[in-house]
């Protein structure tokens, strides 16, 4: 019984590219772990398990490159552990996150031990076996619906209402000591990505540029401009171009036009002298006075009526 306890620990804590049972087992795992020590509720349980769940299964395809220290390996790894942490930022409380931060098997779960990946909880609880809690309601059907892959800005932001932490070191890989922490935990790593079984490499390329004279199909020596063809080496003169006078004739040499303009007083039909207004035609010099406009209302007098009665005819 023993040595199967101690088969079954070795499996999980050193492994290469992990199995979609094994994502299941280690993210259930790590799950109870978190929920025993930072108290989760049975909903936080559930999408604690999810956020793992998703975390191991996007970094199980790179487990071989990344214990053999690859550079591109280990930037997906620490890309992953980011948005993983991200997301938890949303799930757990802000003094749960701060003391999810304190626990590095929480935290940084992987590290490399003579090119074996290992998780860091293994070194801690080393019985795998045991659980606190039972296993979450999504054990066995959940296959990563609510991943970032589904969900760009993620899907736990606003199914929990209590305070958050906001802090910078949310992601590892914004941590202060984020390049000591790499070093530490994956070496100091190796450009480039291993050859592939069955892709045949791709050829070297030159380690000095061959110069620009020596290159195939080009000319060594780029001809003048002066010799292209169809094309006069010389451009003529602007004096001897065709049709045109070398010579702009002068304003007063232009024909149809007279030399000189006519002043304003030797022009026709207007007089010299403007008349003086009392000798205007058709009106009187002296206007008539006032008096003589209206005749006397006294020389016309009323005819007197002849009878008193109103029934008499006036003469």
């Amino acid at each position: 019984m023993v040595m199967m306890l101690m088969l079954c620990l070795c499996t999980l804590s050193a492994f290469a590219a992990m199995s979609t049972s094994e994502v299941r087992d280690n993210a259930r795992f790590m799950t109870d772990r978190m929920a025993h020590e930072l108290g989760l509720s049975s909903m936080q349980r559930n999408d604690v398990y999810e956020i793992n769940y998703d975390f191991f299964s996007g970094i199980r395809y790179v487990m071989d490159d990344l214990a053999y220290g690859y550079t591109y390996a280990i930037d997906q790894y620490y890309e992953s552990l980011d948005l993983r942490n991200d997301d938890l930022s949303y799930v757990l409380t802000r003094s749960q996150f701060e003391r999810f931060m304190n626990r590095e098997y929480f935290y940084r779960p992987l590290y490399v031990e003579n090119r074996t990946c290992r998780l860091r909880i293994y070194t801690v609880y080393n019985d795998p076996t045991f659980y606190y809690f039972a296993a979450p309601l999504n054990f066995l059907t959940y296959m990563g619906l609510h991943s970032r892959a589904h969900y760009a800005h993620g899907f736990y932001c606003n199914r929990y209402h209590h305070p958050r932490y906001t802090g910078i070191w949310i992601r590892p890989s914004r941590h202060a000591h984020y390049a000591v922490n790499r070093r530490h935990d994956f070496g100091p790593g190796i450009a480039g990505r291993p050859p592939r079984p069955g892709v045949a490499p791709r050829p070297p390329r030159p380690a000095v540029r061959p110069p620009h004279d020596n290159r195939p199909n080009r000319p060594a020596v780029r001809p003048p401009h002066n010799n292209k063809p169809d094309r006069p080496g010389v451009r003529p003169p602007h004096n001897n171009r065709p049709d045109r006078p070398n010579v702009r004739p002068s304003q007063n040499n232009r024909p149809d036009r007279p030399n000189a303009r006519p002043s304003q007083n030797n022009r026709p039909g207007r007089p010299n002298v403007r008349p003086s207004q009392n000798n205007r035609p058709g009106r009187p010099n002296v206007r008539p006075s006032q008096n003589n406009k209206r005749p006397d209302r006294n020389n016309h007098a009323r005819p007197e009526r002849r009878g008193n009665d109103r029934g008499q005819r006036i003469v």
